[in-house]
């Protein structure tokens, strides 16, 4: 379990270096291969969110932000963002 957790990390951080180089279609392959190892890591689904984001994949940034809900529900930062995903994707009744 320790090797595997070792290697979410890796890739995790990983993902988080292409996104800061604006790489994000790397970013997002290693995020969700660290997603796979560790579906539990809310700051994961957080990151993998903005990347998203950055991206201009609104849908999948919602998803993530969801994600990262379930995990942590009285997060306000996360419902921040997942209104302004709302709007931007022009679901303005699931913004309010």
């Amino acid at each position: 379990m320790l090797k595997r957790n070792n290697n979410a990390n890796y890739l995790f951080e990983k993902g988080k270096s292409f996104y800061k180089n604006e790489l994000y279609s790397e970013a997002i392959e290693y995020l969700l291969k660290a997603k796979d190892l560790n579906p539990n890591d809310a700051n994961l689904w957080f990151t993998l969110s903005d990347v998203y984001k950055a991206a201009a994949l609104y849908k999948e940034s919602v998803n993530s932000l969801q994600k990262r809900i379930k995990l942590y529900p009285n997060e306000v930062l996360c419902w921040t963002e997942l209104v302004d995903m709302y709007e931007r994707n022009k679901q303005y009744d699931k913004s309010v």
